[in-house]
C-alpha cells in the first residue's frame, strides 16, 4: 500500500548552497534524510507507515528505508511495527485512535531516534453542505465552490480530496478522477456549533463543474498540531527565497526527519448535481 501524501516530499529535496556571508546551516545536497509517512484512524485495524529517503530535486527514484525500528506510544501501551514490504511497516496488532488522546510516534534509523507527539482529533458533525449553485447567471457550469456547516468541540483542521465521477460503459461502473491538490491545502475548523467552513478551492485548481457533475469529497479531520505544521509547510513553499537562499523545508519529526504521522477521522460525501 502506498500512502497518499503525493507531493510533500518533492520538497525535502530542495537542498541549497550556502553563501559565505550567512551563518545559517543548510543541509548538504548529498545528505539524505529519512521520511516517515503514515496515519492511524479511529477504526480498529492494523495501521501502516512507509519509510523512504529524500532525493535530489527532480529525481523520481524512490529509495526505501528498511532498517527502521518503529513503535507508537498509545494510552493503552506500546504498539510495535514490523517490516512487511519495501520500506513498509505494519502494526503487529490491531489498534485504533482514541479521540483527544496523545500519541507518540517514534522510530530509529542509523542510530538516530526521531519522534513526534500528536493528538488524535475529535469527531465533528457536518450539519449541512453548500455546493456551487448553477443558475441563469453562471449557466450550466463554473468554478466549483463548497462550504459546510460544522459543529466541532475544538479547533481542528480538515484535509480534503475532490473527485469527479463519470460512467464508463465498458466497465459498467463509475470511475473517479481525483483533483491533484497539495497536501497542505487544508481548511480550519473553528470550535463551536453550526459554524461555516469553506474549502479553499482555487481558480488555478481548474475545478469546474457542470449541472450534471457527480462529485465525491473525501474528508480527513486532523488535529491542530498537524494542521499548524502543514501551514508552515505551505508558507515554506509559497514564500520567496531569503537572500537568494533556498532553505530546507520544516522538519516534522525530531532530529531532522521529514514526513507525516498523525491520527485522523476519515469520511466521504457524494453529491449528484
Amino acid at each position: 500500500m502506498r500512502l497518499n501524501f503525493y507531493i510533500v516530499f518533492i520538497l525535502m529535496l530542495v537542498f541549497a548552497c550556502k553563501k559565505a556571508n550567512t551563518n545559517i546551516n543548510l543541509t548538504s545536497h548529498t545528505e539524505q534524510k529519512i521520511v516517515g509517512e503514515g496515519f492511524f484512524t479511529d477504526s480498529l485495524m492494523k495501521h501502516q507507515f512507509l519509510f523512504t529517503l529524500s532525493n535530489n530535486l527532480g529525481s523520481n527514484h524512490l529509495s526505501y528505508a528498511n532498517e527502521v525500528s518503529l513503535l507508537m506510544k498509545t494510552p493503552e501501551g506500546i504498539e510495535t511495527f514490523s517490516l512487511i514490504g519495501e520500506g513498509l511497516f505494519e502494526s503487529d496488532e490491531e489498534f485504533k485512535g482514541e479521540y483527544g488522546e496523545n500519541y507518540t510516534i517514534q522510530f530509529s534509523y542509523k542510530g538516530e531516534v526521531h519522534e513526534v507527539e500528536t493528538v488524535m482529533p475529535s469527531p465533528i458533525v457536518i450539519n449541512e453542505v453548500y455546493y456551487q449553485v448553477f443558475d441563469s447567471i453562471n449557466g450550466y457550469g463554473g468554478q466549483g465552490e463548497i462550504s459546510m456547516n460544522i459543529s466541532s468541540p475544538k479547533e481542528q483542521y480538515l484535509q480534503f480530496n475532490l473527485l469527479e465521477g463519470f460512467y464508463d460503459p465498458i466497465e459498467d461502473d463509475t470511475l473517479w478522477n481525483q483533483l491533484r491538490l497539495p497536501v497542505y491545502r487544508i481548511a480550519k475548523i473553528n470550535a463551536g456549533d453550526s459554524l461555516i467552513t469553506q474549502l479553499p478551492i482555487e481558480i488555478s485548481d481548474y475545478f469546474f463543474l457542470t449541472s450534471e457533475s457527480l462529485l465525491k469529497i473525501k474528508l480527513s479531520v486532523i488535529s491542530k498540531d498537524v494542521g499548524e505544521y502543514l501551514l508552515r509547510l505551505r508558507n515554506y513553499v509559497q514564500s520567496e527565497l531569503v537572500n537568494n537562499q533556498s532553505y530546507n523545508p520544516p522538519f516534522y519529526y525530531t532530529n531532522e526527519a521529514y514526513g507525516l504521522g498523525y491520527g485522523t477521522i476519515i469520511d466521504s460525501l457524494i453529491h449528484q448535481y
